[in-house]
């Protein structure tokens, strides 16, 4: 942005800035002005524009930012589950010899 301020800065000093003009060799006044506001214009026009581009893409990201934000609040509650069965599955009581058939055949360890 920084590089256009400066291209429109020196178009505009140019139009001010003087030159020969298209007859009797200078431009007068009036003929600056009117080109400087033109190329003002233009500018505006132009950023304009660009800050319509720019408000409608920070519009879609927001958009996709809450879709996001929405499906890893599901898959952070998918986990907790998965972490709470986990967890019951391995407290449950697994020393019980009817639990495991080849434990109970076994007997008691020697």
């Amino acid at each position: 942005q920084q590089s256009e301020a400066d291209s429109s800065a020196r178009l505009l000093g140019s139009l001010l800035g003087g030159g020969s003009g298209s007859v009797g060799g200078s431009t007068s006044t009036s003929t600056k002005a009117e080109r400087a506001l033109a190329a003002v214009t233009v500018e505006l026009a132009e950023l304009k524009r660009k800050h319509a581009a720019a408000a409608q893409e920070l519009k879609d990201l927001r958009v996709e930012h809450d879709v996001l934000l929405q499906m890893y609040g599901q898959q952070a509650e998918e986990m907790a589950d998965l972490l709470a069965a986990a967890s019951t599955a391995a407290t449950t009581d697994v020393s019980d010899p009817g639990l495991s058939p080849i434990a109970h055949a076994a007997g008691p360890s020697p």
